[in-house]
């Protein structure tokens, strides 16, 4: 990043594009289905601390990196259809899908034997749509 100042002193922010641009998580939009939220985590302080894990390794690489490593290390591809249960949180209907290229995309990343966490991306953020402790939200 850099500051431009303006002829009137007022400081501007412009943002220089990066070429490898890291994964970022974003929870706001985490489905309010009990089973696949935050609350199947209240218990679990094991998954809580793989998710945690999980999170940090793959926010140190860029996204093209994380995107080529073997899906038991990265994300997997799979579409709406393979899901057992809607997740998509009605906000992020709203608010976002307008912004994805491909709306019906769901990627997925692993917590080794604990479970899942399924999202959407746009550009380098990750929106995490549900957490999948089960392994009964999509044919495995």
């Amino acid at each position: 990043m850099k500051i431009n100042k303006t002829s009137n002193s007022d400081k501007k922010l412009s943002i220089v594009h990066a070429v490898n641009k890291h994964i970022v998580f974003n929870f706001s939009y985490i489905t309010s289905h009990k089973k696949y939220s935050m609350d199947a985590l209240k218990e679990n302080k094991k998954v809580k601390a793989k998710l945690i894990d999980k999170i940090c390794n793959l926010s140190m690489e860029d996204k093209i990196t994380v995107l080529g490593l073997p899906k038991e290390q990265g994300f997997e591809k799979l579409g709406n259809a393979d899901l057992n249960h809607n997740i998509e949180n009605t906000a992020f209907s709203r608010e976002r899908a307008h912004f994805l290229s491909n709306p019906d995309e769901i990627w997925v990343f692993r917590l080794g034997k604990l479970g899942r966490v399924l999202g959407k991306f746009h550009d380098n953020i990750f929106y995490i749509m549900a957490i999948d402790t089960k392994f009964d939200l999509y044919e495995h």
